[in-house]
């Protein structure tokens, strides 16, 4: 690495007045300036560190966006089932559901961010989720005709659908009836339709 050595300090005080930023404002309105005014750096650090406004939000989101968490000592159903549950209440606890919706609907016309979001968020946390669906496969949990993304699709759908278009905040009992509802579509024994 040339020049000096990064301050995490400076780090995570900068992806800390990303986070807090976004959840006053959008993306478009955000500014390297502001961010760099609520961490207490000067722009030239912040510029040494992410080249652009979408690298410092993609690992901002990256940093403190909640991760999905399976036990894998429990029963391979049950872990998916209460780790999508336990998820999604984090996502909306946490705040991070909020700028994150709005976020995915800037990334649509910013490639950079696009980008961004897909390797810093999107991709560990679907490599999580898909370990977990398989778990269910392997075991027999889940009908095996149904593809990783069509089950996780199936079980964050409704509340996402719920959350984005209907305004409606889904508290822990929702989101377990929401998903043990959709849960039925997955069962082995569950007849297969021709479309």
């Amino acid at each position: 690495m040339n020049g000096r050595p990064r301050r995490l300090d400076v780090d995570e005080a900068v992806l800390q007045a990303t986070v807090d930023l976004l959840a006053t404002t959008s993306f478009a309105q955000l500014s390297i300036e502001q961010i760099a005014k609520k961490a207490g750096v000067g722009k030239p650090a912040l510029y040494r560190r992410w080249p652009s406004k979408a690298a410092v939000v993609a690992d901002a989101l990256g940093r403190f966006a909640p991760v999905p968490h399976f036990d894998p000592k429990r029963d391979p159903a049950d872990s998916l089932r209460r780790g999508l549950v336990d998820f999604a209440i984090a996502m909306i606890e946490s705040g991070t559901a909020h700028w994150l919706y709005s976020l995915l609907g800037e990334a649509r016309t910013d490639p950079e961010l696009a980008a961004g979001i897909k390797a810093r968020y999107l991709a560990p946390r679907q490599d999580i989720f898909e370990t977990a669906i398989r778990r269910c496969l392997d075991a027999g949990a889940i009908r095996r005709d149904v593809s990783p993304d069509t089950v996780l699709s199936l079980l964050m759908g409704p509340p996402m659908h719920g959350w984005t278009l209907m305004g409606i905040q889904p508290d822990k009992k929702q989101m377990t009836e929401l998903v043990k509802t959709a849960w039925v579509a997955l069962d082995p024994k569950h007849p297969e339709e021709e479309p």
